[in-house]
Order: C-alpha cells, then sequence, then structure tokens
C-alpha cells in the first residue's frame, strides 16, 4: 500500500537558503499555474532576484521565491522525469543573485490535473459568499485536513490535484528518493487516503 504526502513548502531548507524576492514572471501569475493549461508561448527572460546579498544562500531544490510557483533546480527536475507523473511543463527561468551570477532554474506547470482530492473527507474552508472577488465565491479558500482518493492518484508519484491545485503531493517513492538525494526546499506530511 502506496503512502502519500502533502508538499510542506519553504520548509525543510538548507541553513542559508537563496531567496527569489524580486520575481519577473513576464506577465503571467501564480495562478497561471494552477490551472492545469499548457503555456504555449514562454519568455525566456524569466527571473528569480535576490535583491540583497543577505537573501544570496544557496538554492533549496524547491526554490523559495516570492511569487510562489513551483520553482525547481535542474538536480530535481531530473528525478522527477524518472517518476510516474501526469503531464507537466518545466519552463526555463534563471535564479539571479543580488551581484548577478545565474543559474538556471524550472517553473512546473502540471497539464493534467487529476481529480483526486476526496471532497467528502477532506476539511477545507471556503470563499464566503460575499467575497470582493466574484469568482473565488463558495471555493476551496485553504485544505486543513487532505484525504486523496486512493484509485485516482495510487499510480502516481508526484502531482496536483484538479480540486485544489495549488497543494503539491508525492509518493513514498518520492520522498524517499528526495531524502535520500538531501535534497530541500520542502517536508512532507503525510496524508490519508479513502
Amino acid at each position: 500500500m502506496t503512502t502519500f504526502y502533502w508538499l510542506v513548502p519553504r520548509d525543510n531548507l538548507v541553513g542559508n537558503s537563496f531567496v527569489a524576492d524580486r520575481c519577473d514572471l513576464k506577465g503571467f501569475e501564480e495562478n497561471d499555474f494552477y490551472r492545469g493549461d499548457a503555456i504555449k508561448s514562454w519568455p525566456s527572460a524569466v527571473t528569480f532576484r535576490a535583491s540583497t546579498a543577505k537573501l544570496d544562500g544557496d538554492l533549496d531544490d524547491f526554490v523559495v521565491n516570492n511569487a510562489m510557483v513551483p520553482l525547481i533546480t535542474m538536480r530535481l527536475l531530473k528525478f522527477i522525469q524518472g517518476l510516474s507523473t501526469l503531464h507537466f511543463q518545466a519552463l526555463p527561468a534563471r535564479a539571479v543573485s543580488s551581484s548577478g551570477n545565474e543559474i538556471p532554474v524550472f517553473v512546473l506547470n502540471f497539464t493534467e490535473l487529476p481529480e483526486g482530492l476526496d471532497l467528502a473527507r477532506t476539511v477545507v474552508d471556503r470563499y464566503p459568499d460575499n467575497w470582493s472577488d466574484e469568482s473565488r465565491r463558495g471555493k476551496i479558500w485553504t485544505v486543513r485536513r487532505r484525504v486523496l482518493v486512493r484509485n485516482r492518484v495510487e499510480m502516481l508519484d508526484f502531482f496536483r490535484v484538479k480540486e485544489y491545485p495549488e497543494d503539491l503531493f508525492a509518493s513514498e517513492r518520492f520522498r524517499s528518493g528526495f531524502e535520500s538525494a538531501r535534497m530541500t526546499g520542502v517536508s512532507f506530511d503525510r496524508v490519508r487516503l479513502s
């Protein structure tokens, strides 16, 4: 029986993490990576910049960034490519230190999102019916306890779900390989299955 985890962002960090506090997505927004749609035209000059030397630490494999997009290193991308995942894009970008040094990184964009969250057993908060942005009314605001539908995710090692695509999930195989390779940037919170 496979165990699954919610990836807790900005956790299990290197001692002195690189933090991209100036993110230039060239017109794209965080929500563009939650829709499950392919991005057909990706600009070449997307950057994630540390504005001061204090933020110029070492890159975590899930790179800390204020745009809150899933930004990963080449090492993590190679690891993910060897696992069972649904379709995703690895969109090239650059992590740039305050002194101008650049390192290639990738924004993950999942283009397939399974209906994997058991909404009857998952504990969520929803946007109120009088929320100022009408498009969000009644939708999931945050998830307090996650429950996945086993038969919809059991063959996957790394994925997002359609019901709440802000979260990343991983199998035991992912967690074990990630930790064995001493990768950083997330921790793992075990989720229930139905």
